[in-house]
């Protein structure tokens, strides 16, 4: 072995210029394929490709590239498009446009920027691999879609509670209250006795609802608004259930059943009236009664329903303020016979009622009712009130004549039920309403023919 005096031997000096050598090339070999790595990481940043994109883009761009994402955090109740335009709306469309990347640890195929207008969120670019390969797993980009992003984390959320009775329809921003949002049931503590055996039972309801950013309007199945108060907080509150207790009145002839949230109602408990034939009992010697079944202090509205004596079925008028008047059902010879002495009483009433004052209608019209009624004293009284026909004119349609029935062999009732549409014009000013209403009538077989005993309007 050759080996220099007080030095290494010359093998071992060999080996480690081999050596170092080797590790030389490794390191030249090491930095160039990093100075290639970097070189192609630093062609692939997708922040050269939004640095590019972004450089030619002017706010109205951004807007009119713009896509709602479908995953926002926003409730049936709101138009995620309407919410975006109300935010833009909030802001100044000349600032400064800006963009910073988020962060999705372990995505390397999806890239989204958010773009701010000075510091206002205004959208989300995301950028997506284009497909090229450059080396090192590394890809090139490519514009995916510009999108609201999640805007809604820029406004100011609400939450909303809703007490209402069951089966109530209530509407948030046009839209019916969903059951997913019903959170809870109670049962009202002050339930009047009848109320409390309705069939469903009468209770209330509680829904939560959030989050809600916009405008909300809460209203009832009419279109009713229905007041939102604060509530502290993040939160408000509406309590549709809080209107006034209201009472039920049904009326019907006796020999009707009445039922009202499923109860039976007993006449006992009704008022006895001689309805129509008031007055006129003596003249037509009938019996005719009249039950007034009156519900007080009532927070729901029950299912109201009403049979004859053979288990008829019975269609009501309901009245505008929610009241129920039930007729005998039609009989279908009587309404054969009687029918048109009904109708042409009614057109004559109709054709009177409707027009300037004419004194060759004023006497039809007498001529058809029983003197010494109220229905008489009524018309024979009308000159002044007809100072107002010229100014209005009422227009009845769908007529339709209904529950004929004898009350004897010289006296039937019957209704006639129509809609109306009433135009009235003063000092060029015009009024302009319909109605949908009835009338109850009752008839007498006099020398004459068949003559008015009776109207009774059903409001």
């Amino acid at each position: 072995m050759n080996k220099e005096k007080g030095g290494l031997s010359l093998t071992w000096r060999r080996f480690l210029i081999i050596w170092a050598v080797a590790l030389l090339l490794l390191g030249l070999i090491g930095c160039l394929v990093l100075y290639r790595y970097l070189g192609v990481y630093e062609a692939t940043r997708p922040e050269l490709y939004m640095e590019e994109y972004m450089s030619s883009m002017t706010v109205q761009k951004l807007l009119d590239q713009m896509e709602m994402d479908s995953d926002l955090p926003v409730s049936q109740y709101e138009d995620p498009a309407a919410l975006y335009q109300q935010y833009l709306s909030g802001l100044t469309l000349d600032g400064q446009l800006r963009y910073t990347q988020e962060k999705h640890p372990g995505v390397n195929d999806r890239a989204d920027f958010t773009v701010s207008l000075d510091r206002a969120r205004l959208c989300t670019v995301t950028l997506t691999d284009d497909g090229t390969r450059h080396g090192f797993g590394r890809h090139g980009w490519k514009l995916d879609r510009v999108h609201t992003g999640n805007f809604t984390s820029s406004l100011r959320s609400m939450y909303l509670s809703i007490c209402a009775l069951d089966q109530q329809e209530l509407y948030l921003n046009g839209i019916p209250l969903a059951a997913d949002d019903l959170a809870d049931h109670e049962t009202p503590p002050d339930l009047t006795e009848a109320e409390s055996r309705f069939s469903p039972a009468t209770s209330f309801s509680r829904y939560r609802i959030g989050p809600l950013y916009g405008d909300l309007v809460l209203t009832d199945r009419d279109g009713a608004e229905i007041p939102l108060r604060q509530a502290g907080g993040d939160q408000l509150s509406a309590n549709a259930a809080a209107r006034e207790k209201h009472a039920l009145r049904i009326t019907a002839p006796a020999g009707i059943r009445v039922s009202a949230g499923g109860i039976e109602l007993d006449p006992a408990d009704a008022q006895a009236n001689a309805g129509i034939m008031e007055g006129l009992s003596a003249m037509v010697a009938t019996d005719y009664l009249c039950y007034t079944y009156t519900l007080p202090d009532l927070y729901g509205a029950p299912e109201v329903s009403a049979v004859d004596e053979l288990g008829h079925a019975l269609s009501p008028v309901i009245s505008a303020d929610g009241q129920y008047r039930f007729f005998y059902e039609n009989d279908p010879e009587a309404a054969a016979v009687l029918q048109p002495y009904a109708e042409r009483f009614f057109q004559l009433f109709v054709t009177y009622t409707s027009s300037a004052f004419n004194e060759s209608r004023y006497y039809d019209l007498l001529d058809r009712i029983r003197p010494g009624t109220a229905l008489y004293d009524y018309v024979a009284q009308s000159r002044d009130a007809m100072i107002w026909a010229p100014y209005s004119q009422t227009e009845f349609a769908d007529l339709h004549y209904d529950n004929f029935r004898y009350l004897n062999n010289r006296c039937f009732i019957c209704t006639v039920r129509y809609d109306a549409d009433i135009s009235f014009s003063a000092k060029d000013e015009a009024y302009n309403y319909g109605l949908q209403s009835a009338y109850e009538m009752a008839f007498q077989l006099a020398d004459t023919g068949w003559i008015a005993l009776a109207m009774s309007a059903v409001d």
